[in-house]
């Protein structure tokens, strides 16, 4: 990660801090690199003011990159809470050091800029109205709807809900232009966000070099579009699927991007520079995934992503359940949701259904099915674990690293803390260390040169009571070799399905993003304990 500097950092904390001040008029601040400084690493206040998103917009140029904080009120249920917007801008004439820039240090800016709810990064100011984060921020909070019904919202100026890598290009290295079927993927993408309509999946591929079209379009939810994924192919897809929170059902958008093992590393390389303009194509959406396997996705486990994301997975422990809480199994097996009695099989035949749409529609409840999610995050699952993976990654003392993740997972046990990491140049997986000091004695494993993984256990509070939080940490040292971090990815999917579930997670090379205060604004961001209510 490369360090970000300043011209003047005091003044540029200082324009932070008035933006953050609800008791202050200044509502936006934005930064951009130094003209004067040759090394494209310096960062000067731009302006800062009280006339909101629409005063940033006019304080921007095409020729530098920008970095901003909006303060824009949201309404929930008639209180009025605080939302915070970063904003990433890249002029069209921005000079391409300037652009390479962007990704060594976005740690840094993340870092300096702080705390925010939504994230946008374009380099189109119609995507920086105040309609356009408005609707941002209400498809992240739940204030609104995602579903965007035939003709009547454009597509343009959505902004995404999840944060976007990388900037929107319209050209790529060695491969030419993206060129979408936009009539056809609008169309697939449409019927996926209509609750009327049986199909709740679209899967986006390309179809001649670099042109992307619909590959397919149906019901039957994530088993059938899996069925169309191939290992030599880099595809796009949009699943619906639904969430039960205190009795009400919530509709829930998933981009997945799936990017099969055996496609050729330029065209991968070529595949991503699109990955903004896709974005786009896809449309709001409340969880991403990435994903090289089709073994790798399942409902499980995108529905604990989900669940994380709107605060539906959120189990408040009583004292007494916790005093009493029974040490649980390390290895659980989850139930499939196949055949007839499948979740997906009333929405493939919702169209012929006499009943209204939300009568046959599939939900995944958080307080329907206690006895599993209770535990929410407190266990772990054999799905989708081998020890020996067409990765090649393996597990040699599996029933030993369990068992410390299960500890962790035990709230009676001191042990609040786990590290696994690779056995020196091998694909083998074993535990490094455990014990009781928290993230401090965590972030004290973490080792430059190696590429490890931890979970933690922490608590957050939310109306008086306790709840019990862990974090997964994917920890890449700054001097693991190239090729090693390249193999990392193929490891994913089944290093995560071997620690089980978490709350939030976060992958990093910096230190100083590993500390309590850090993980716990993550926390407190994904389970809506970070918001403020302004009081009048």
């Amino acid at each position: 990660m490369a360090a970000i500097k300043f011209t003047d950092r005091d003044e540029c904390d200082a324009a932070l801090a008035d933006v953050r001040n609800d008791s202050t008029d200044t509502n936006w601040c934005l930064f951009g690199y130094a003209p004067q400084c040759k090394s494209n690493d310096t960062l000067q206040k731009i302006g800062s003011g009280s006339d909101g998103v629409d005063g940033l917009v006019s304080a921007l140029s095409e020729d530098n990159v920008y970095y901003g904080l909006v303060r824009m009120i949201d309404f929930i249920d008639g209180h009025s809470t605080v939302k915070f917007v970063q904003v990433t801008y890249v002029g069209s004439r921005a000079r391409m050091m300037l652009k390479a820039r962007m990704g060594t240090q976005k740690m840094s800016v993340n870092t300096f800029m702080g705390q925010h709810h939504v994230e946008v990064t374009t380099s189109d100011v119609d995507e920086l109205s105040q309609d356009a984060l408005a609707r941002l921020i209400g498809s992240a909070s739940g204030s609104n709807s995602a579903v965007l019904s035939d003709g009547t919202t454009s597509r343009k100026g959505l902004g995404r809900v999840a944060p976007v890598s990388g900037v929107v290009s319209r050209s790529s290295a060695g491969g030419g232009a993206l060129e979408v079927d936009q009539p056809a993927c609008d169309a697939a993408v449409q019927r996926v966000r209509s609750d009327e309509d049986a199909a709740d999946w679209a899967l986006l591929s390309y179809t001649d070099g670099n042109q992307l079209g619909v590959l397919g379009c149906g019901g039957g939810g994530l088993d059938a579009l899996k069925l169309l994924l191939s290992e030599d192919q880099v595809s796009h897809a949009i699943l619906r699927t639904y969430d039960v929170y205190d009795g009400h059902t919530t509709t829930k958008f998933v981009y997945i991007e799936f990017v099969g093992e055996h496609v050729p590393t330029i065209r991968k390389a070529v595949t991503a520079t699109h990955k903004g303009d896709v974005a786009k194509v896809i449309g709001q959406h409340h969880v991403s995934i990435t994903v090289s396997r089709a073994s790798d996705l399942s409902m499980d486990e995108i529905m604990t992503k989900v669940q994380a994301a709107s605060g539906s997975a959120v189990h408040v422990l009583s004292a007494e359940e916790a005093a009493t809480r029974p040490q649980f199994a390390s290895v659980q097996e989850k139930t499939r949701h196949t055949g007839p009695s499948s979740p997906y099989a009333s929405v493939a035949s919702a169209k012929d259904s006499s009943s209204s749409p939300a009568a046959s529609t599939p939900t995944w409840s958080s307080s329907s099915s206690s006895s599993s999610a209770s535990s929410s995050a407190g266990r772990t699952s054999s799905v989708g674990v081998p020890k020996v993976s067409a990765a090649n990654v393996h597990f040699p003392d599996e029933e030993g690293m369990q068992a410390a993740i299960a500890e962790v997972r035990n709230d009676a046990s001191d042990t609040d803390y786990c590290v696994l990491g690779y056995d020196g140049r091998t694909a083998n997986i074993v535990l490094k260390s455990k014990g009781s000091g928290g993230v401090e004695a965590l972030r004290e494993q973490l080792d430059e040169t190696q590429a490890l993984y931890g979970l933690v256990r922490l608590h957050d509070s939310v109306d008086g009571h306790t709840t019990v939080k862990f974090v997964f940490v994917r920890w890449i040292g700054a001097r693991v070799p190239i090729m090693q971090r390249a193999k990392l990815g193929t490891h994913q999917g089944q290093v995560n399905s071997f620690f089980g579930q978490y709350h939030v997670d976060i992958t990093t090379s910096d230190l100083s993003e590993v500390t309590t205060d850090e993980l716990m604004r993550r926390i407190q961001k994904a389970s809506g304990t970070a918001n403020y209510i302004l009081i009048k």
